[in-house]
């Protein structure tokens, strides 16, 4: 399961959002995760545990940005071009902001250069207000750079006779009080210094649907409690005692469903 920001899951056949009490914020030295009675307490959620229908983890990490490095192709000097007269780079913006979609184009000559073509795409994109990238001259190849990192962009489109390869992955930040405040978190409850791990469980609950005939009739939900354990000692330790539940590895889950297979997270 891909995350998004709590705020914006729902589901169409009922319109079911998780309330803001379903982030949950645990910290070294608080009490452990607990299954008793098929009753699951973490913190402040309290689920009954066959309800829970999946999982997801996400580790911490910093916000990386992404660099892609282009290099005109079909190319010796004196006989330019491959197959075309001009060379194509199209880019978009898919995070972070609205999609933006930035193209740049460079028309050349049989005389001209590896290095005039690298020039002119360098001093396009620089150029743009509207760009999100910044490019650098490598002499023959040059290198496009998200400006913020965390916010990736799309190679969309190159001419064939530009080569074009991801160098440097986006990573988009995740775990820090900014990103946990900005989904929803109690700014309050986060522990000075520390990042979080977190993870989202998927459970089944339940939304009054009056019908004629029957004003008490529920219909089923699917509901995420995403929870955030700190990234230290004591917040692993009570983040390996909730896999341990969820894994089927804890005596008191073992002989029930396991929900997930373990977590990524160090």
């Amino acid at each position: 399961m891909a995350h998004v920001p709590i705020s914006s899951i729902t589901t169409p056949e009922c319109d079911c959002r998780p309330a803001p009490d379903c982030i949950t914020i645990i910290n070294s030295g608080d009490t452990a995760p607990a299954l008793a009675l098929g009753i699951l307490t973490v913190g402040d959620l309290v689920i009954n545990y066959s309800d829970i229908t999946g999982t997801a983890d996400d580790c911490a990490a910093a916000a990386v940005a992404q660099v892609n490095t282009l290099a005109p192709s079909s190319f010796t000097v004196g006989d330019c071009c491959g197959t075309s007269d001009e060379y194509i780079l199209q880019i978009s913006m898919v995070q972070c902001e609205s999609i933006v979609t930035s193209r740049y184009t460079v028309d050349v000559t049989e005389d001209s250069t590896a290095a005039e073509i690298v020039d002119s795409f360098v001093a396009q994109i620089n150029a743009d207000v509207a760009a999100f990238v910044t490019a650098a001259d490598t002499g023959s190849t040059f290198t496009i750079t998200a400006d913020t990192a965390g916010c990736g962009f799309s190679v969309d489109f190159v001419s064939s006779n530009l080569v074009n390869i991801a160098t440097t992955p986006n990573v988009a930040s995740w775990g820090s009080h900014a990103d946990i405040i900005a989904d929803g978190g109690d700014a309050d409850e986060l522990a000075d210094g520390v990042v979080y791990h977190s993870i989202d469980i998927i459970y089944r609950s339940f939304k009054f649907n009056p019908v004629a005939g029957c004003e008490k009739c529920l219909i089923p939900c699917e509901t995420v409690c995403r929870i955030y354990f700190a990234d230290n000692a004591g917040g692993e330790t009570l983040f390996g005692n909730l896999v341990d539940i969820l894994d089927g590895t804890d005596t008191a889950s073992k002989y029930l469903a396991k929900i997930t297979a373990g977590t990524t997270c160090a």
